[in-house]
């Protein structure tokens, strides 16, 4: 993971005064910028439906089986990391201290079964197309998914990501050939300059393992 060997690189060398970085400043703030651009445009769970308010799950079960799921890796990925050198520590233990109060809590919701709560969303039972017959259900948005994994592990994530686009979009909408090409060109475009910027690489696949290529098909 490229991330993690950045981060234990800026530890070791800048010490926690790598926060006040520039790169890390812009990060930062580009951040908090998606976030609150994200909290202002998200629903407020007021709207009714024309015939009366939208139904909600009211069994959390499910939800509350995983979360405690979610708890206990990020448990056990604290413990665990406290146990290595600082070092080793620093990346494991940061997300983990984060995360940890974040699953806990919605752990409690669930667990409560408080479908009163924002938490409690089931788009199987609360979204636009409940009730309607020939909509497509999980199992067909996890099959595009596991095609998705398949494709990078063939070909890599950078052929990958182009090649879902243009068959999910020509599959989802009626866009012509120029606007789906158009739109899948700034859209890996700007995963790909994001990734130079970052000094990251993409995935590969089997093609990158058996064929050298230039970044950033490799």
């Amino acid at each position: 993971d490229n991330s993690e060997t950045y981060l234990y690189q800026a530890v070791q060398f800048y010490d926690w005064g790598f926060l006040l970085r520039p790169g890390v400043i812009i990060i930062f703030v580009l951040t908090v910028i998606s976030i609150w651009f994200g909290a202002r445009n998200a629903p407020t769970g007021e709207t009714e439906m024309a015939d009366g308010i939208k139904p909600k799950p009211t069994n959390m079960k499910p939800q509350a089986y995983f979360a405690a799921f979610v708890v206990f890796l990020f448990a056990w990925g604290l413990i665990d990391g406290v146990q290595h050198s600082f070092l080793g520590a620093v990346y494991p233990v940061g997300i983990c201290l984060v995360m940890l109060p974040i699953a806990g809590r919605l752990f409690y919701v669930t667990a409560k079964n408080r479908t009163e709560h924002a938490a409690n969303y089931d788009y199987e039972v609360e979204g636009d197309h409940a009730g309607q017959e020939d909509v497509p259900g999980l199992v067909y948005y996890l099959t595009w998914l596991a095609g998705f994994i398949a494709a990078v592990m063939l070909v890599g994530f950078w052929l990958a990501i182009t090649g879902f686009f243009l068959i999910f979009l020509r599959a989802h909408s009626d866009a012509t050939w120029t606007r789906i090409v158009t739109m899948t060109t700034c859209g890996v475009g700007f995963i790909t300059c994001l990734s130079w910027i970052m000094v990251l690489n993409f995935p590969g696949g089997l093609l990158q393992h058996y064929f050298k290529l230039p970044w950033p098909l490799s």
